[in-house]
C-alpha cells in the first residue's frame, strides 16, 4: 500500500473533529454558566473563596477561548481569506481584460507612430492608393 493510499484510508476512518469540538464547547459553556449561577445563588464559603475565585478565573479564560474560536479570530480570518480569494479573482479577470485589449492598444500605437508628410508630426502622410 502506497503512502497516499494509507493517508486516504486513514482519513476515511477519522471522526469529524469539528463536531466533537462543537459538542465539547457547548457542554463546557453550559457547565461554566451553571457554576456561575450556583456561585451567584448559593454564595461562596469563606474557607474556599480564594480557591474558587482562582478556578473561576481559569474557567473564564477557557470560556473566552471558546468564544474567540467560534465568533472571533477564526471567523475574521475566514472572512479575510474569502475577501482575498475574491480580490484575486477580480484581479485575474482584469488581467484577462487587459490581455484582450492589448492588440487594440498595439494597433493604436502603430497608427500613432506612422510616418507623416514631410517629417512633420502634425500632418499625417497621404496613403498611396
Amino acid at each position: 500500500m502506497t503512502e497516499e493510499e494509507q493517508r486516504r484510508d486513514g482519513r476515511a476512518t477519522d471522526i469529524p473533529i469539528l463536531d466533537t469540538a462543537r459538542i465539547l464547547a457547548i457542554m463546557y459553556t453550559l457547565g461554566f454558566f451553571g457554576i456561575v449561577l450556583l456561585m451567584m445563588t448559593r454564595g461562596i464559603p469563606a474557607d474556599n473563596k480564594d480557591a474558587i475565585n482562582g478556578l473561576l478565573g481559569a474557567l473564564t479564560i477557557v470560556q473566552s477561548g471558546i468564544v474567540q474560536f467560534y465568533f472571533g479570530g477564526s471567523k475574521a480570518s475566514e472572512t479575510m481569506q474569502q475577501k482575498l480569494v475574491s480580490g484575486k479573482e477580480r484581479a485575474d479577470a482584469a488581467v484577462q481584460d487587459i490581455a484582450k485589449a492589448a492588440p487594440a492598444v498595439a494597433a493604436a500605437v502603430v497608427v500613432a507612430a506612422a510616418p507623416t508628410k514631410n517629417g512633420h508630426e502634425d500632418v499625417p502622410a497621404k496613403k498611396d492608393g
